[in-house]
């Protein structure tokens, strides 16, 4: 092995438990939650905060990559919506998400030009509200009140999902009950108290990743106050994941599907730990329950991915990943787990390339 795959591997190595970067599951956060605030810049390279962007009664912000197809789709559809209800009380915003030090105004104004779109379109250089937001796939639709909470969110942009959102829009801004499904879709709604505990935690970790024994006692009492509310068992189970606490962490993610049968991300996650120890089948098992719950959670496609590389499945493993790469090109754990798997077939020349892929994205964080 030569020292750039030495030194490469270094600088990855205690990241390799790090939940993906990058979703309707968002990583981070649900309905209910607090939105993160953001400041990012606009195509004439003024800062736009997210206070300013507010609209009356709701906001629709739209997290996209020239690079997705559906992104196109999705922002038709938001410009829809806007023609309709500019005015009216809502607030339509699209975040480009292609993140780098390269100059992305050119590639924002085209799209805006071409699709025709009148609501303002910012850029997120660092990717910073991406990650905050735990966006996992692109397009990502979160949609909030005027008091910034979550009322809404959609990964991937599926069709029946995008008529969901647009009824949701529909009935809200005039002044009807969402649709049914809307509203059973929901599923638990916790109790303020654990709420507020849930959104103290993520706070601390969005203002330092390394306050992690703090965000645990935040996201601990949540669970406590409110023992149906998943939110609190799937994060406490990504930072003993981070901390290499297994045990601990499958313990917080059965627990979440003790409350939330279908969680893509408690399905996935416990999956990827079971195939870690060797339960191939039902790792792979709790990760198809967690893709049919979920089409667009993409870490389930590349945890696939590595678990039928390892089981020689070539063909299939390939598949994995390159539909990961078609949801979410930059989450850097595709990479990572390509890299790794490379590394168990003792091809280290393409872990090195797989590696070094990983932490381009990185960077971009």
């Amino acid at each position: 092995m030569n020292k750039p795959y030495l030194l490469t591997v270094f600088l990855l190595s205690g990241l390799l438990f790090l939940p993906p970067p990058s979703a309707a599951t968002l990583k981070h956060l649900q309905v209910g939650s607090a939105a993160p605030d953001f400041t990012l810049k606009g195509v004439g390279g003024d800062e736009q905060a997210l206070d300013d962007l507010l609209g009356e009664k709701l906001t629709l912000l739209i997290f996209w990559a020239s690079w997705s197809a559906k992104s196109e789709i999705a922002l038709k559809r938001a410009q829809v919506l806007f023609e309709k209800y500019d005015g009216r009380g809502l607030s339509v915003v699209g975040i480009n998400a292609e993140g780098g030090s390269e100059d992305l105004r050119a590639v924002v104004t085209s799209m805006a030009d071409r699709l025709k779109l009148g609501f303002p379109n910012i850029i997120d250089y660092g990717l910073n509200a991406f990650s905050d937001y735990g966006v996992i796939a692109v397009p990502t639709i979160v949609i909030l009140d005027k008091r910034r909470n979550i009322r809404y969110e959609l990964s991937g942009f599926p069709i029946a999902g995008a008529e969901e959102m647009a009824d949701f829009v529909t009935a809200t801004l005039e002044g009807r009950k969402p649709p049914l499904n809307l509203r059973q879709k929901s599923g638990h709604q916790p109790n303020k108290r654990a709420m507020m505990l849930f959104n103290t935690g993520n706070n601390v970790l969005l203002r330092s990743r390394s306050r992690t024994a703090l965000a645990e006692r935040w996201f601990l009492k949540s669970a406590a106050a409110d023992p149906k509310f998943a939110a609190p068992h799937l994060a406490l189970g990504r930072l003993y994941l981070k901390s290499a606490q297994i045990d601990k962490a499958k313990s917080h993610f059965r627990e979440a599907l003790s409350i939330a049968p279908e969680n893509a991300v408690a399905l996935c996650e416990l999956g990827m730990l079971l195939i870690d120890t060797g339960e191939h089948a039902k790792g792979e098992g709790l990760i198809a329950r967690g893709m049919k719950s979920d089409a667009a959670y993409t870490p389930c496609y590349y945890y696939l991915g590595y678990s039928y590389g390892k089981q020689s499945d070539i063909k299939q493993s390939r598949k994995m990943f390159e539909k990961a790469k078609e949801i979410n090109q930059a989450d850097s754990n595709i990479y990572i787990y390509q890299a790794k798997l490379f590394e168990a077939h003792k091809n280290y020349a393409a872990a090195a390339e797989s590696y070094r892929k990983a932490l381009e994205r990185m960077l971009k964080l």
